[in-house]
């Protein structure tokens, strides 16, 4: 039992460094420019893909689990075909890379799913309370100074009469979503009414200042959910609807400038992905050919195509916007049933996550934040970033402290039998 425990205790010390090297690369690389960590959620991604891989091949998975693991060997099988069919690219490596990072936030989630307990989960976010707790407060503080004086904490860009505000993380969307993960954090740690408000206005405050629409999915979501969430706390058909009124409401900002004005950057990526899915239907143009990270390194044979150098923010000399649209590059690289599969990938965590058991305030704000990253990958790129990462481990963290009694002892069998099996496995190398 005492080694079992040091395990747990040393998987939870691990996953929290992850978290904080994460956070840490966010404030260095995006705050200060200086990219030092920036290859952390790969390692980590590629990490728990490993995992996924072992759990896999020995059955040790739930059936959600493995259907999306299944779901994501389909997607790479559908996109190397594509690739082979299109002949857009050549080069194995970029190709292989972008393949890994379609997969990489579902790794993180399944991985930390199975990797935690809930002793070993609860720790992790022990862990980080601290962290929330500080970036919460000051934050608040640091942007309600900013509002009259300037400190620095904004991309100069002003909407609603507010600069938009980023603390020390130098984007104003990824902050939200900060702040979004930070609320998760404290108002399961404390119990009291008070400070659960007290923290609950503070990250809406935090998230406010940011002028993201995409941002204000999260409170919408998060105060909607508390008012519907009477007797039950599942969200429903209908509940659905009112979310994506009013979320489209919210967001009538970014849904003008990057859907339905056309000669946005992001329009132009977003309408050329179903162009591409068309043009190569049904498989897709396959990896690293567009929309992706990859494709904007080696800047694709099809942005050359469609005449990508005349638009801002998509040319080669200054390509900021190349991979801010994920749904087009999903589209794009995997086709119709490379999206189809992809949005199935989506359901099973919307339903995993909607049938945790937890206090009302604590599944709302869960819930909240995966909607957040879900519409976030419309029109940016933060589904894929270290952001993404961030998220679904958190949400994985978060399914497992919301299973019920039955469940989490049988989950704690299988963690120590994967545990068994590991050590088995490692005595036989040596």
């Amino acid at each position: 039992m005492i080694t079992i425990y040091k395990e747990r205790l040393m998987y939870a010390i691990l996953l929290f460094l992850g978290i904080f090297f994460i956070l840490l690369d966010l404030v260095l690389n995006w705050g200060m420019g200086i990219s030092v960590l920036g290859y952390t959620d790969e390692i980590i991604g590629l990490l728990f893909g490993f995992y996924c891989v072992f759990l896999y091949a020995n059955n040790l998975l739930e059936k959600g689990d493995k259907a999306i693991i299944r779901l994501l060997f389909l997607c790479i099988i559908l996109g190397l075909t594509s690739n082979i069919f299109s002949g857009l690219i050549n080069k194995k490596v970029p190709i292989l890379l972008d393949a890994f990072w379609l997969c990489k936030m579902f790794t993180c989630y399944i991985g930390t799913k199975n990797l935690m307990t809930k002793k070993s989960a609860e720790t992790v976010l022990e862990l980080m309370l601290p962290i929330a707790k500080f970036v919460l407060i000051v934050g608040a503080i640091c942007g309600f100074i900013n509002i009259w004086y300037n400190l620095g904490m904004d991309t100069g860009e002003v909407r609603y009469g507010l600069r938009s505000f980023n603390f020390i993380f130098g984007n104003p969307g990824r902050y939200g979503i900060i702040c979004g993960c930070c609320l998760v954090v404290i108002i399961y740690k404390c119990d009291g009414i008070l400070a659960r408000v007290i923290y609950s206005i503070l990250a809406m405050w935090n998230i406010f200042l940011t002028t993201k629409g995409t941002a204000y999915i999260f409170i919408m979501c998060y105060l909607l959910l508390l008012f519907l969430w009477v007797r039950n706390k599942k969200i429903n058909f209908i509940q659905i609807l009112i979310i994506v009124v009013l979320g489209c409401i919210l967001s009538s900002y970014q849904i003008k400038t990057y859907i339905l004005d056309k000669d946005t950057a992001r329009s132009v990526l977003l309408f050329y992905g179903f162009v591409t899915a068309n043009r190569y239907f049904p498989l897709g143009s396959g990896f690293a050919t567009y929309g992706s990270d990859l494709a904007a390194k080696y800047y694709s044979k099809l942005y050359v195509q469609y005449g990508f150098d005349n638009v801002y923010g998509l040319s080669r000399t200054f390509g900021g916007f190349l991979n801010d649209v994920y749904l087009g590059g999903i589209v794009g690289e995997l086709g119709y049933i490379g999206l189809i599969m992809f949005l199935a990938i989506l359901v099973i965590i919307f339903v995993q996550v909607n049938n945790i058991h937890l206090d009302k305030s604590v599944k709302a704000a869960t819930m909240s934040l995966y909607v957040t990253i879900l519409v976030s990958g419309i029109a940016t790129g933060i589904f894929k970033s270290s952001i993404g990462i961030l998220v679904f481990i958190l949400l994985g963290i978060m399914t497992v402290l919301g299973k019920e009694n039955e469940e989490l002892e049988e989950d704690e069998d299988a963690v120590n039998d994967n545990n068994a099996n590991l050590a088995s496995i490692n005595n036989g190398r040596l």
